[in-house]
């Protein structure tokens, strides 16, 4: 059993980093820990078992999806036949995407909340989508494991579409079984939804903690818990980011994206752009050589 699994050994793909595989634990069988240089998404597909992270273990079941992030020791414990899928990728696989999945409570959840939770809370089966799917499920990996087989020409395509399909899918469908460990990541997660798709209006403190339902004092910590960073400095880091991107991709003047991306002063935008990215709009847009930064990750 290895201790750590690398990408391009499993997969033997280049581009674009994607790959799907299953894998299946007898009853009574261990799969040790080990972790690897790429994301992982775990669906289980049937069975009882244990997933074993570092020095805790989860109850797993049937319908339960979680992220491995890099780098996690990780392993499984069945208790009664074990099955899941293993889809292997690197997060710039969404990078063209990702905005429009981050407006999803669920995709929020998965793939940017419960990776980032603290060691005793995260990956403790909580996130589930209904049994009722799994068919469908089944489906779209058969697909992905019907196209790397065969390899035709564009098949990278086609499995880039199922993959993205299919984390669409779950994004949209995945709830919290249990809220003991989830309940305030699960309203942050809807919090954090909101404003991807209303940054550009006026956001308050006070309104968004109106909307997580938490007292003020208790939605700024469970936020920054969340999130590593507090709400006023990710809605800041998201405008800023929204803005490179229109800089870069649009004809549209200095002051109309700051507009538009929820500033009220142009030059108060300028002046938070350049501390963000260290060079001003202006100079951003004209993407001297070596000195172009690409748009940070909320």
């Amino acid at each position: 059993m290895k201790s750590r699994y690398i990408f391009n050994e499993i997969s033997k793909l280049k581009q674009p980093r994607l790959y799907a595989g299953g894998c299946d634990v007898k009853s009574g069988d261990v799969i040790g820990l080990h972790d690897h240089d790429f994301w992982e998404l775990v669906i289980v597909r049937n069975g009882l078992g244990w997933h074993l992270c570092e020095e805790e273990k989860f109850r797993i079941s049937a319908g339960n999806v979680f992220m491995v992030p890099l780098g996690l020791k990780h392993g499984y414990k069945s208790v009664d036949s074990l099955s899941i899928y293993n889809l292997l990728f690197y997060p710039e696989i969404f990078k063209s995407l990702d905005n429009d999945l981050r407006a999803i409570p669920g995709f929020q959840m998965l793939f940017h909340i419960e990776p980032k939770m603290q060691p005793g809370r995260r990956m403790r089966g909580n996130l589930r989508i209904d049994e009722k799917l799994l068919p469908e499920i089944v489906k779209y990996v058969n697909a992905m494991l019907s196209e790397q087989n065969k390899t035709a020409p564009g098949f990278q395509t086609a499995l880039t579409a199922k993959f993205l399909e299919l984390v669409l899918l779950i994004s949209r469908n995945c709830h919290v079984a249990d809220d003991k460990y989830y309940h305030h990541a699960s309203r942050i997660s809807k919090v954090i939804s909101y404003m991807e798709e209303h940054y550009s209006e006026e956001l308050t403190l006070k309104s968004l903690a109106r909307l997580s339902g938490l007292s003020l004092c208790t939605f700024r910590r469970r936020f920054s818990e969340a999130a590593d960073i507090s709400p006023i400095a990710y809605l800041l880091k998201l405008r800023l980011n929204k803005a490179a991107l229109l800089l870069a991709g649009s004809s549209l003047s200095i002051s109309e994206i700051a507009f538009q991306c929820g500033f009220s002063d142009s030059n108060h935008f300028s002046h938070q752009f350049r501390n963000f990215f260290g060079l001003a709009p202006s100079v951003y847009r004209s993407g001297q050589p070596g000195k172009l930064p690409e748009p940070l990750e909320n």
